[in-house]
């Protein structure tokens, strides 16, 4: 870790002892990760939601990925990363979710 980085560390060490187990001695915090499943299979997707304790939700769709698909997830998902696992998709609607 970088002098600057201690700096700010130690800057807000009430926050970052409390909320995020890090103080000077130990700059440093790993914990297992976790996935959570949410709710029960939507029968009209037929897919499955999940949520990860290292901010990423997961889509589990037993389709097709296609546009429409794609862009209903992408707007019913508040997170800024989605992993989206699906039977098959084409390069143009992959390439298009990577630029979202």
């Amino acid at each position: 870790m970088t002098e600057s980085k201690f700096d700010i560390l130690n800057e807000f060490k009430d926050f970052s002892q409390k909320v995020m187990c890090l103080d000077m001695t130990k700059p440093k915090f790993m914990q297992d990760a976790k996935i959570y499943r949410v709710g029960v299979t939507n029968a009209a997707d037929r897919g499955l939601d999940m949520y990860s304790n290292w901010g990423v939700a997961i889509q589990i769709k037993h389709l097709s990925l296609d546009t429409t698909l794609a862009e209903n997830i992408v707007s019913n998902i508040s997170s800024n990363r989605i992993i989206i696992v699906c039977k098959d998709a084409e390069q143009d609607i992959i390439v298009s979710l990577m630029m979202l």
